[in-house]
């Protein structure tokens, strides 16, 4: 079978997984890495440097020009892919275009890779992970109009395990048909696997950390844990010390300062009202763009939360704790200027400080509503409703109240006010399912979570995983 790779990092490790596919008699006729030291060793496959990819630009080896530009009917045929598109620009270039630029880019974008689908015609795509930039993303809803099969997996934050998507809009097959499966039966935690008897027991006692491992990789290595005087070292070699000296200035003093924005409107809880807990996503991530889908924009969840509200209600919102740090504090796409005047001047929506405790929110709410956030896994660990809004990787527990809108809003919190609770049992049948159909890796250091395999073994998991997908795909 003929495949297209879209593996954006960590060459070496994705060298194996090509070198793999080929001894099995599959080849590899496109692939968007980045380092293109691997064109010596296959010199045979299409290269394509996934920040050029990023940035609209071809491949070397490819005659962009050959292919026809976008038509009209499969532009309209995507109108959901631009509006999801538009919410994924942010790195440069795009991110300082006009909307004008970045719409015939992204037009050009969708020309080139429909060109090249329709052109080699793979069997399938393998993504290492959920797609969640433009180019990557176009390829995925490409792929799919024209019957061209997909794979990809999604890290679950249980212990290492993986699940995979033939299409992450539909979720873990596998998962669903094994939850069928085990339906009807009782399972305790000691008829789990023993890395996620640990897992669950250290959630129980409340001994693990709340983030996504790729935001604690990325705060672990972000500018906050830089030295000041590394920073202006770098900044006077580079003769820019001037630059950085007015950009720390304006951070700290300046008036594009979001985070202070969020200081001046946040409150303290009152642990004595009712309340729904609503911690942010971080944004940019694929976890709203394209897992949020529409609610990528999180106060259109806000405002559907605030019109739906039980009477004597409140909702408490707390940023993500790594927004800032990670993101930076200068206004963005992501939180632009009034975004938490937005969030506070809506009827009986407070913002709390950052630092409230978490499982003190989780432990005192009502409720927990979510995009696709961890807390939203957080509350199901604890017996707490859980309300969604997006496409987590944990959409399948059968416990969750799904909203899309005012009416189904308000039919979760009856339910919640009538006394619905999350029950133990369904949590471990729930992970039993999930242990018997994951994959347990992890495929680089972006996205690495504590797990006892060694290098060697995940990446060993990781390739017997792709080859066993690959073979049922057949």
């Amino acid at each position: 079978m003929k495949c297209f790779l879209i593996a954006d990092t960590n060459e070496g490790e994705m060298a194996g997984l090509v070198r793999m596919l080929e001894t099995h008699g599959h080849e590899v006729i496109y692939w968007v890495g980045g380092d293109r030291r691997v064109e010596q060793e296959f010199p045979e496959i299409i290269f394509h440097d996934y920040l050029d990819a990023i940035a609209g630009v071809p491949s070397p080896r490819i005659d962009a020009a050959a292919f026809a530009p976008a038509s009209t009917k499969l532009l309209k045929q995507l109108y959901r892919v631009e509006s999801l598109t538009q919410t994924m620009i942010n790195s440069a270039p795009l991110r300082a275009m006009s909307a004008l630029e970045r719409r015939h880019t992204y037009y050009e974008m969708v020309g080139y890779w429909h060109g090249l689908l329709e052109k080699y015609r793979p069997d399938f795509v393998l993504f290492t992970i959920v797609p969640h930039s433009i180019y990557n993303y176009l390829i995925y809803e490409l792929a799919k109009l024209l019957g061209i099969k997909t794979l990809m997996f999604e890290n679950t934050i249980v212990s290492d395990r993986d699940l995979m998507y033939r299409d992450f809009w539909e979720g873990s097959v596998s998962l669903q048909m094994k939850m069928k499966e085990l339906d009807g039966q009782n399972f305790r935690l000691t008829d789990l696997s023993q890395d996620i008897q640990i897992y669950y027991n250290a959630y129980q006692q409340k001994r693990v950390r709340s983030s996504p491992h790729y935001v604690n990789y990325m705060s672990y290595f972000g500018p906050r844990k830089k030295s000041r005087l590394k920073i202006i070292s770098k900044a006077w070699r580079n003769r820019q010390l001037w630059k950085t000296v007015k950009v720390a200035i304006q951070k700290r003093f300046g008036s594009r300062n979001s985070r202070r924005d969020y200081h001046k409107l946040q409150t303290k809880p009152n642990w004595h009202r009712k309340f729904i807990y609503v911690p942010l996503n971080f944004q940019p991530e694929r976890s709203t763009s394209p897992q949020g889908d529409i609610f990528y924009d999180q106060i259109l969840m806000l405002q559907i939360l605030a019109a739906s509200l039980p009477p004597d209600w409140v909702i408490y919102v707390k940023e993500h704790p790594n927004q800032w740090q990670v993101g930076g504090i200068f206004y963005s796409e992501a939180r632009y200027k009034g975004y938490y005047q937005k969030i506070a001047n809506l009827p009986n929506v407070f913002l709390v400080p950052v630092d409230t405790d978490n499982y003190l929110l989780l432990d005192k709410s009502q409720a927990v509503a979510v995009v696709t956030g961890t807390p939203g896994w957080e509350a199901v660990l604890w017996s707490k409703p859980a309300m969604i809004f997006g496409y987590p990787w944990y959409r399948d527990f059968p416990g969750l109240l799904r909203v899309t809108d005012v009416e189904s809003c308000r039919k979760a919190f009856q339910k919640i006010v009538d006394g619905y609770q999350i029950e133990e049992q369904q949590v471990l049948n729930y992970l039993k399912a999930v242990d018997e159909i994951s994959y347990r890796f992890f495929v680089d250091d972006f996205d690495y979570r504590p797990s006892e395999l060694t290098r060697e073994e995940s990446l060993k998991n990781f390739e017997d995983a792709v080859l066993q997908e690959v073979q049922n795909y057949s």
